[in-house]
């Protein structure tokens, strides 16, 4: 479901939601500092 996207040593996939009017966000990365910042960029990107 919805865009996977592989960056190497992160990845993160974002889909429509099944049962609410929003978007899900998945992210995975080897640091729980990498993956805020991570978010944070793609969430800037998403709302934009």
């Amino acid at each position: 479901d919805g865009l996977t996207v592989d960056c190497g040593d992160w990845w993160f996939n974002v889909r429509a939601s099944n049962t609410e009017p929003l978007l899900r966000l998945n992210l995975e990365a080897a640091t729980r500092e990498q993956c805020d910042t991570q978010v944070a960029e793609l969430l800037q990107l998403i709302t934009a």
